[in-house]
């Protein structure tokens, strides 16, 4: 199994959905196409519940992003990047791969992040 993370912009006015894939692994790859399929099945289904179908064609672009080395830390490196984008509201900062806060030396720092903010969350869940 192989994690990545890919954000999906509908333009209305368009009709047009644009995919970004942030793929942390070169050799992960090989389903990127495929799932990128999927997702934009999925949501043009959303966006066609809307007025007028989406017609035009969909434009999916491969995001430069940190790599990592190894084949395990795929799944941190895709929440990361979740984090940036919840974080940020948009992908303006990580259209720049040179402006990236995170490598594959920060992966079991974030991993111990994650883990803490999931147990702290369900600790909260548990009060209530």
């Amino acid at each position: 199994m192989h994690w990545a993370t890919f954000c999906c912009t509908p333009n209305f006015k368009k009709r047009t959905l644009h995919v970004c894939c942030f793929d942390s692994s070169i050799r992960g790859g090989r389903n990127t196409v495929r799932d990128a399929d999927a997702l934009c099945f999925f949501t043009s289904m959303y966006a066609n519940s809307f007025d007028q179908p989406f017609t035009a064609p969909t434009v999916v672009e491969t995001m430069r992003c940190p790599q990592q080395a190894n084949n395990y830390d795929c799944g941190i490196f895709a929440l990361a990047v979740l984090a940036l984008i919840v974080q940020d509201g948009s992908l303006e900062r990580l259209e720049d791969d040179s402006r990236w806060p995170f490598s594959q030396a920060d992966m079991t720092g974030l991993r111990q992040r994650f883990a803490e903010s999931v147990l702290e969350r369900d600790a909260e869940l548990a009060k209530s």
